[in-house]
């Protein structure tokens, strides 16, 4: 089951969303699966490092017009961004935001066994829960630790499944 997206987004963006001001994430093309649950958040160019998370609190899908009317009030973005962004489409999506955590120790893309950052986004395995199980108040966490049910046993890192 594929519980968690890594999405690339921009730091601006990115750092909207982990003060709280940004409460929509726009996407014009959304990823298919309807257990996603957990966005990791992993900030583009120049910063390039994992620096937080979200759950997901459902995903709009509407005329681009309706939407924009719906999220403007937490969008983050000016009106001529969201209309450039969503030219040529006629129906945007908007990712709701809620439990933000940003990570006290951004990371590398390395450390999730990731070489690229994806264009969009890319499915994670939730064998995740091991690196961020230890995630937002410490750089240091024992993968062995047998006492935390998100350490799985003999696996440290995550598999990656399809990188859109």
């Amino acid at each position: 089951m594929q519980t968690h997206v890594l999405l690339s987004i921009k730091p601006q963006f990115a750092n909207l969303i982990l003060d709280g001001d940004k409460k929509f994430e726009f996407r014009r093309a959304i990823f298919k699966s309807k257990s996603v649950k957990k966005v990791i958040i992993y900030a583009s160019s120049p910063v390039q490092k994992v620096i937080g998370e979200f759950e997901l609190d459902g995903i709009i899908s509407e005329e681009k017009e309706k939407l924009w009317k719906t999220t403007s009030k937490y969008s983050g973005i000016k009106k001529e961004y969201y209309d450039e962004y969503f030219s040529g489409k006629d129906i945007a999506h908007a990712l709701k935001i809620k439990n933000v955590l940003r990570y006290e120790e951004p990371r590398t893309l390395q450390s999730f066994s990731i070489a690229h950052a994806p264009q969009s986004f890319q499915y994670l395995n939730v064998v995740l829960n091991a690196i961020l199980g230890c995630r937002a108040n410490t750089s240091t966490c024992d993968k062995t630790d047998s006492s935390n049910p998100l350490v799985p046993q003999n696996s440290a890192q995550p598999d990656i499944i399809s990188v859109h």
